[in-house]
């Protein structure tokens, strides 16, 4: 029996260069209300901490697990998105390239659902319903070899 596990991050520089920015802001903001001049909004002040703090630890948490088995494709987007998408509903699934579709859960007109982390290679998946599913992948050789195994 063949198995094929896959984790993926959002590992791009830029990404956390913005976050740690927006986070220099709000750090220098937070330093001139209690250290200079400007009154201390400590509800507004709460609040943006809340916001910034959390997206950074959204994206430093998120993670896309992909495992091929026997069963059928799982697929998690953490924390948002855990399914499995059993070999039996799938029409067609084959390796592309495709252009830039962003990071994240996204909704394409032409792909589908789209689980991406980075890169632009992945699984494109196509159920018997109808609908499609594109899963970004690291590893196209491996994801391909698993799919051929167990072609639908």
């Amino acid at each position: 029996m063949k198995e094929f596990r896959e984790e993926q991050r959002l590992h791009q520089w830029w990404l956390w260069a913005i976050l740690l920015g927006i986070a220099g802001i709000w750090l220098w903001d937070f330093t001139s209300q209690v250290w200079g001049d400007r009154p201390l909004n400590s509800v507004g002040l709460v609040f943006s901490f809340l916001i910034v703090a959390g997206v950074i630890l959204l994206c430093y948490f998120m993670r896309l697990y992909t495992h091929f088995t026997a069963e059928g494709i799982f697929v998690r987007y953490f924390p948002f998105v855990k399914k499995l998408i059993p070999w039996n509903d799938i029409d067609s699934a084959e390796i592309i390239t495709y252009n830039f579709v962003g990071y994240g859960i996204r909704f394409s007109l032409k792909y589908g659902t789209v689980y991406n982390t980075s890169g632009n290679q992945g699984v494109w998946i196509k159920n018997k319903k109808g609908s499609t599913l594109l899963i970004g992948t690291q590893q196209p050789s491996r994801v391909a070899e698993i799919i051929e195994h167990y072609k639908p």
